[in-house]
């Protein structure tokens, strides 16, 4: 396989101009610009962690900045190099958090708040790049920008606060594409309540919503920046309206994990999305292949060095055994008789039966209630069809009635005599 596609890349060199001057480009960078980009990257991975830390501090979770620090460059070396990435990457952090003493619930409150704000930053970027694209800066489209961006902060802070109406909007949409499709609608309203769920775990402050939101923001804000420096790098000038575009269409191939990273999809996105904003192939393809070396390559590299150092003795932690072995003297120690000891071990097994009955019990209760929430979907659904029926039906018959009065009139009249 590595030698079709050296031969490939070797015919590719050898057939095609704009690669040559690509490599050449890359190989006279200045060295200011590529220092530049290697600054925003880590900016950009800093103020990842930023979001992280300023979310489990607002849950009550003292939570050190450089532990966030390190996850988040442990977590995207899995996300980004290794096959199912993503969900390794993000079991490491939640892990990791529950570590910093985060419960369940707020660990994965953090996911899914975080998650959320990137996607809504990275909406508000591609919107920008749109209206700035082809335009001078213009005050007002600024103060409009500005204050599109406090009224997005205000739907998502209303979003996090009422979840249970979104779930009233979102449910009949979920129910109705299933049956659709003639699927069962079960996996995706169950995964739909537990999101809304974890939004409620936490009552974000506005300050705070705001000062998360700023982190993720200023993520890919460093980040596109990190593209920028590279394309200044190697002579190119790109806009930043058409970097922000190109930037965030990389953003949604990469969001389909072909392959680790989106090596090779996001590239050519990358390239093709800045050539039509103006580049050559050449500063496009130079410009790419700095960006994604510091920004992907060098980001990988140090985040396996954090796994090897920090985290891959993790799950050797003693600290557990030792809470175990605490706990096991307090309760069977040699102060206790056999009989104590043995009514000790049968407390413990009632107690951990007791809580596996419990949580068979929640689950049941909880498909019960899915259940019956979509059963309630479908019901309102037919009823509403049925009334639309209904007053169609009777639309029809009134019209067949008023046809029908001025037909025996027409008749009654042709028959009397004159």
């Amino acid at each position: 396989m590595l030698a079709v596609l050296g031969l490939i890349a070797y015919f590719l060199y050898t057939q095609t101009d704009f690669i040559k001057e690509a490599l050449l480009a890359v190989k006279d960078a200045h060295p200011g610009w590529v220092i530049a980009c290697i600054v925003a990257s880590f900016a950009s991975m800093l103020s990842f962690a930023g979001v992280q830390w300023t979310l489990l501090r607002a849950a009550g979770v003292n939570s050190p900045f450089k532990r966030n620090v390190s996850i988040v460059f442990a977590s995207n070396a899995l996300s980004g190099s290794v096959p199912g990435g993503p969900v390794l990457g993000t079991a490491l952090t939640y892990r990791e958090t529950k570590r910093l003493g985060a419960t369940t619930i707020i660990a994965a409150w953090q996911l899914v708040v975080s998650g959320v704000l990137a996607t809504v930053g990275l909406a508000l970027l591609g919107l920008g790049g749109f209206v700035f694209l082809g335009t001078t800066t213009n005050p007002v489209v600024l103060v409009a920008s500005l204050v599109g961006l406090f009224g997005l902060l205000l739907v998502v802070h209303w979003a996090m606060k009422n979840p249970e109406k979104i779930e009233d909007k979102v449910l009949p949409v979920l129910v109705w594409w299933a049956d659709k499709r003639h699927k069962d609608p079960t996996p995706s309203v169950r995964r739909l309540r537990t999101t809304m769920r974890q939004m409620k775990a936490v009552e974000l402050q506005p300050s705070e919503l705001a000062k998360a939101f700023g982190w993720s923001l200023f993520n890919w804000i460093t980040d596109i920046a990190c593209m920028g420096f590279a394309a200044y790098a190697v002579g190119a000038r790109p806009s930043i309206a058409g970097m922000s575009i190109a930037y965030v269409t990389g953003k949604i191939v990469g969001s389909a994990p072909v392959t680790p990273g989106g090596l090779g999809t996001v590239d050519g996105a990358l390239v093709w999305a800045l050539t039509i904003s103006g580049l050559t192939a050449a500063s496009s393809l130079a410009t790419v292949l700095i960006y994604r070396l510091i920004s992907f390559l060098l980001m990988i590299l140090i985040g396996w060095i954090l796994v090897v150092v920090l985290f891959q003795g993790a799950t050797h932690d003693t600290s557990f055994v030792a809470e175990y072995e605490e706990e096991t003297e307090k309760t069977t120690g040699p102060s206790m008789s056999a009989f104590e000891q043995a009514a000790a071990r049968h407390r413990r097994t009632q107690e951990k039966f007791d809580r596996q009955r419990a949580e068979r019990e929640r689950e049941a209760q909880e498909a019960a209630e899915i259940q019956q929430a979509i059963d309630n979907v479908r019901n309102g659904a037919a009823a509403k069809k049925a009334q639309k029926n209904q007053r169609n039906n009777g639309s029809g018959a009134s019209e067949e009635g008023a046809s029908g009065e001025g037909t025996t009139g027409e008749d009654a009249t042709a028959a009397s005599p004159e």
